[in-house]
């Protein structure tokens, strides 16, 4: 029997890729299989290969609900150390940890940082319509899993980091409504998604590959042009929300065919989303390109709660397909940095807010490295025929979890930033000129990784596994790629 780090290819392909990704944390070779994990180089740069997993003090930042004892679906923190294993019975490799096959299987079952493809969505965490509390500063290590002095020491003015739905850290104010301009485009499709939620038991409900024409409007335009910014064949940044506003009539013709609360109109639906979420501001349902007044800590409620598949306090409130129509990319031959609604990091051939792949909106032109790209899960996806997530060259579609990273963003800074493998989501105000979402990213990971049970403290490697989609140690539940027919 071959041991472990001597596995034939054949055994090795047959574990697949996320045991080539969790062969590189333990740093134990595959032989140089090239399509056991897509690298052929026993996992280098995925994963740090001279560093065991530990298990944080006090399970830090587990949240405490819902979980069982499934190996898949650990709680943050629970990455169990690696034991040694001894073959008694192999004079020539007892004690040296080594394992045959059918072990390596089995501890890559134990170590996977991942969870399985179906969770329970009662695991995570928010507060509910009540107030947030700050996690006080000496307990933000245990509870939100980030190094409180490099946290504070490199955060910016005016904003809030929140991980596993608590309010981890704030700077300066957080409670005062204010003109959050552009964000209210994403404010609105959070709203659309509540009303496709309270639409579910409709015998038809309007789909974003539908036609406008279908559900009341004129014209043969479908409904995610409208919604993915789309004119006469290509992207065209909609600053007033002229055309995303016309995706509202079509949704409430819905609405009037019955829906699960009795609401007829958006502002009915917004009015219980609101509700629900605990948001104080106000967003008019007759203004998609600006006009919504919210303030950071409404910010961040919407973003936890796109960051939890539409899922608050208890229940589902966003319907989760659409939440993932908003944060994947409906026409990757125009632009790979917009879903509905929604900003999204990227692999390159993305358009911004001025038309170019470094334009403010899209950020760098091969978007965030060190941040999952939003990728579908299968291509083609209606209504886009493209074959795959049209990277620029060098880039690659590959990942193994859905996690890619979205953001609203307004005139003048106003940022929500969600990473939804880790269960962290970030606000600002005013933060203009200083990179946005990955500025922001930028100075809260030293704090993340610090304290990450995985990588602890290494930056290169953390970045590597996280931004190619290979490490979500926080998504409770992976998000299902819906059909659009």
């Amino acid at each position: 029997m071959n041991r472990f780090g001597m596995m034939s290819c054949e055994e090795a392909i047959g574990v697949g890729r996320r045991a080539a990704v969790v062969l590189g944390v333990l740093g134990l070779g595959l032989g140089g299989c090239s399509d056991a994990g897509g690298s052929g180089d026993q996992g280098a740069g995925m994963f740090p290969t001279t560093q065991q997993p530990t298990q944080p003090p006090n399970n830090a930042g587990a949240p405490p609900q819902g979980m069982t004892g499934d190996m898949g679906q650990m709680p943050p923190g629970n990455v169990p150390t690696a034991p040694p294993v001894t073959n008694p019975g192999d004079d020539a490799t007892a004690g040296t940890g080594s394992m045959d096959a059918v072990d390596m299987v089995d501890m890559v079952d134990m170590v996977d940082p991942g969870p399985a493809p179906a969770g329970d969505p009662t695991g995570w965490n928010d507060p509910g319509p009540g107030p947030f509390e700050e996690v006080p500063e000496d307990q933000v290590g245990e509870v939100c899993k980030m190094d409180i002095d490099l946290l504070r020491s490199n955060f910016w003015n005016n904003g809030a980091v929140f991980r596993y739905g608590k309010l981890c850290y704030a700077s300066g104010s957080i409670s005062g409504p204010y003109q959050v301009f552009s964000v209210t485009k994403t404010v609105a499709g959070t709203v659309m998604g509540a009303a496709y939620w309270d639409t579910r038991e409709n015998a038809e409900r309007m789909l974003p590959s539908d036609p406008i024409s279908d559900w009341g409007g004129a014209g043969s335009t479908l409904i995610s042009e409208y919604a993915g910014m789309v004119t006469s064949g290509r992207f065209a940044y909609d600053t007033l929300g002229t055309n995303l506003a016309r995706t509202g009539a079509p949704m409430e013709h819905s609405l009037s065919q019955g829906s699960v609360s009795g609401a007829t109109s958006l502002a009915q639906v917004r009015d219980n989303l609101f509700d629900k979420l605990g948001v104080g501001g106000s967003w008019g349902t007759g203004s998609w390109g600006t006009g919504a007044n919210i303030s950071l800590e409404d910010m961040g409620r919407i973003g936890i709660a796109l960051a939890h598949n539409g899922w608050w306090n208890g229940e589902q409130v966003i319907d989760p397909d659409w939440v993932y129509w908003m944060q994947h990319p409906h026409w990757e031959n125009l632009n790979t940095s917009y879903g509905m609604y929604t900003w999204l990091n990227h692999r390159g051939n993305a358009t911004g807010i001025g038309g170019t792949g470094s334009a403010s909106g899209a950020g760098p032109s091969g978007g965030d490295p060190c941040a999952p790209a939003a990728v579908w899960q299968r291509y083609p996806h209606p209504p886009s025929d493209a074959s795959d997530c049209n990277p620029a060259a060098g880039n690659s579609c590959e990942q193994t979890y859905d996690t890619g990273v979205f953001s609203a963003q307004g005139l003048g800074g106003q940022f929500i930033v969600g990473h939804r493998g880790l269960d962290l989501v970030m606000v600002a105000r005013s933060y203009s000129g200083q990179g946005g979402p990955q500025g922001m990213w930028d100075s809260v990971r030293p704090a993340v990784v610090a304290l990450d049970p995985m990588f602890m403290g290494d930056e290169a490697g953390f970045c590597e596994a996280y931004g190619n989609g290979d490490y979500a140690p926080d998504m409770i539940v992976e998000p299902v790629q819906p059909d659009m027919q």
